[in-house]
């Protein structure tokens, strides 16, 4: 079984013989899949069988460790062994993958990580950077609200869609370009295990993340959300979000506070949905081409703080609240001029 999928100009090709963890790839990728074969930069097997473990060269001489994996590498091959679940082998040089593991959603959690690292890479060659966000669409323009992991920017945006006039870019990864537009990168929404689940009413089923999340998250339907993906828009404006007392509260930061609060979540690339094994190159000439990647979104970024309007947020517990405030500040600001956020 394949499947195919196209993330603005970046083809990926999905096969295996485990139609399960194809299918979930397609159901949580929908807005990107592609009918039809064709040419791919990106590759993916995914193989349903115990993990080649006996492949994996020098096990007692780990390249690095995360908190999830432990990547071993030959040449240009990195091994990743996902906590014993699976093993992803992928060929950094040819941009082709492979995937082991007995269990299907294993198959399907290893592959949708595999390949969001590697659409990153090539994104970010094409002058089209993720930022690790809430992307609203509201009054014509787009609103990025930044903050960790775990703060509640889904509950904000399930929030936003309360009015049927706003519009939805993306809960975790919008992309930006040097121009200033935001397009639209719609994934299953994720709120935290417990948390209120504002729109649509009645609530939707949720289910598990199939990876692991701190803190735990469950995952709605990515269809619930696609009537009210808007393809594109320019950004209108940027919210730094953290939790603080007992009502929401806005202030307009200074340019250098503003960059600050921008690059922790579009340089550094903290809480995108990727693993640093299958995109973190080695080699000096790739290492010159990942730090021109890292020097584009910097320059974005000062761009963004130096251009538009950059409000610091402390979010209060009430999303209604929350949203109200937001709506204000954001009706409120001026409208960027198009070359306004060059980069």
């Amino acid at each position: 079984m394949r499947a195919r999928f196209e993330f603005y100009g970046v083809a990926v090709e999905v096969s295996s013989e485990c139609a399960s963890a194809v299918e979930l790839l397609r159901r949580d990728l929908r807005w990107f899949h592609v009918p039809g074969p064709a040419p791919a930069e990106v590759r993916l097997e995914l193989v349903e069988e115990h993990p080649p473990w006996e492949q994996v060269p020098s096990r007692r001489r780990p390249l690095f460790r995360t908190n999830n994996n432990v990547v071993y590498r030959r040449g240009a091959l990195r091994y990743v062994d996902h906590q014993g679940a699976a093993l992803g082998v992928f060929d950094l040089a040819r941009d082709r993958g492979t995937v082991h593991s007995e269990d299907p959603g294993q198959l399907y959690a290893v592959a949708y990580l595999m390949a969001l690292s590697r659409v990153g890479r090539h994104l970010d060659r094409r002058g089209l950077h993720r930022v690790h966000a809430l992307g609203v669409h509201l009054d014509g323009r787009a609103w990025l609200f930044l903050g960790r992991s775990g703060l509640g920017k889904t509950t904000l945006g399930l929030e936003f869609m309360k009015d049927p006039r706003a519009g939805w870019l993306s809960d975790e990864i919008p992309i930006v370009d040097r121009s200033g537009l935001v397009r639209a990168f719609p994934l299953p929404p994720r709120v935290n295990l417990g948390a209120p689940v504002p729109w649509p009413a009645p609530p939707p089923a949720l289910e598990p993340v199939p990876r692991a999340k701190d803190p735990p998250k469950l995952m709605m339907d990515v269809g619930v959300i696609l009537p009210r993906v808007v393809p594109q828009a320019p950004l209108g404006g940027v919210f730094v979000c953290r939790r603080a007392g007992d009502r929401p509260r806005l202030r307009r930061l200074g340019a250098r506070e503003a960059f600050f609060g921008l690059a922790d979540n579009a340089v550094l690339g903290r809480d995108f949905p990727q693993t640093k094994a299958y995109f973190l190159p080695l080699a000096p000439r790739a290492l010159l081409a990942f730090g021109r990647d890292l020097s584009a979104r910097t320059a974005w970024c000062l761009g963004v703080a130096s251009r538009v309007p950059v409000f610091g947020f402390e979010l209060g517990p009430d999303p209604e609240a929350n949203v109200a405030a937001a709506v204000r500040a954001a009706l409120g600001a001026p409208t960027a001029a198009p070359e306004a956020v060059p980069c």
